[in-house]
């Protein structure tokens, strides 16, 4: 092979391995779009596991005041009720006494401030127990 021919050839592997080794333009432009259109992709994907996370903490959060109000509205409940079973209690035990003392003449004037606190404590207990029935925990 002559000098001619042995640089030809050098010359033309040199240029096979310059076009192989580093990429055109075109190569570089179309690695930068897939790299935005996966940046994008990522962008938009992030963002709507944020607005579905915002949506189910906001669920949580009605769900969980509404669980308290509830909560707090049963113990009221209780507290009322209690409250009056403690006074039939009472009422029963001054009926009793009443009985045994043979005074039912006065059983009216007798027991006016447990009634009117009876009357009290049911009407709260009503009052409560609308309260809750509004309440959904859904």
């Amino acid at each position: 092979m002559t000098d001619k021919a042995k640089n030809q050839k050098q010359t033309e592997e040199t240029r096979h391995q310059a076009n192989t080794d580093t990429p055109n333009d075109s190569d570089t432009t179309q690695k930068e779009d897939v790299v935005k259109n996966i940046e994008e992709k990522l962008t938009q994907a992030a963002d709507k596991g944020m607005e579905i996370a915002k949506g189910v903490f906001q669920r949580v959060r009605q769900f969980s005041t509404e669980a308290t109000e509830l909560a707090r509205l049963k113990l009221e409940l209780r507290n009322l009720k209690m409250d009056r079973e403690q006074l039939f209690r009472d009422m029963g035990k001054k009926l009793w006494r009443l009985n045994t003392e043979n005074k039912f003449r006065g059983i009216k004037s007798a027991f006016s401030r447990e009634f009117e606190r009876l009357e009290k404590l049911d009407k709260k207990i009503a009052v409560k127990e609308d309260e809750a029935k509004k309440i959904s925990l859904t």
